[in-house]
């Protein structure tokens, strides 16, 4: 199995926002993947005791996956946390649905809050501001996958390998 390590990848886009000055930082997640968030949500919480941020259980928000939950989850969410200035979020499709609501609610990014995606989809680099994401390596993770499962068909590898690939942070 070839996977991208989802800790590491929300430790990093978490401490990208503390190192912007963020401590209020948000996480808003989904319910796609129950393994995506529960790894994200380590990541997040990772960061936060590392760089002795104290986890405030109300800023981990929950939502659906469908546009108009995210939307209303966020809109809901922030005018009673004005303390928040930065939200990371499960997925770039939950970043980019949040950001919406923040414009709905009259606020600008990044002057007023900072916004981090995860996954680094194509759409991500079109949106303006464009949306700082971590890049899970997906296409290399097919690739590899790919080239796998032919060795295993081919019979050159006889074992099931473990792959777990670094993420890295796109600005």
């Amino acid at each position: 199995t070839v996977n991208s390590n989802m800790v590491e990848g929300a430790f990093i886009g978490v401490e990208h926002l503390i190192k912007k000055g963020h401590k209020n930082i948000a996480f808003i997640s989904g319910e796609s993947s129950p393994v995506q968030s529960f790894e994200r949500i380590k990541g997040y919480q990772k960061a936060l005791s590392i760089y002795g941020i104290d986890l405030k259980d109300e800023y981990i928000v929950k939502s659906s996956q469908k546009i108009p939950d995210i939307r209303q989850t966020v809109r809901n969410f922030l005018p009673s946390h004005k303390e928040v200035s930065a939200i990371f979020c499960l997925s770039d499709f939950v970043a980019m649905a949040a950001m919406k609501s923040i414009w709905d609610l009259g606020l600008k990014i990044p002057d007023d809050i900072a916004v981090m995606g995860y996954d680094n989809i194509y759409l991500a680099e079109y949106y303006q501001p464009c949306l700082s994401s971590i890049d899970s390596q997906n296409k290399k993770i097919g690739e590899m996958a790919a080239r796998m499962m032919i060795n295993l068909i081919e019979g050159k590898q006889s074992e099931v390998e473990h792959i777990l690939l670094s993420p890295s942070l796109i600005v």
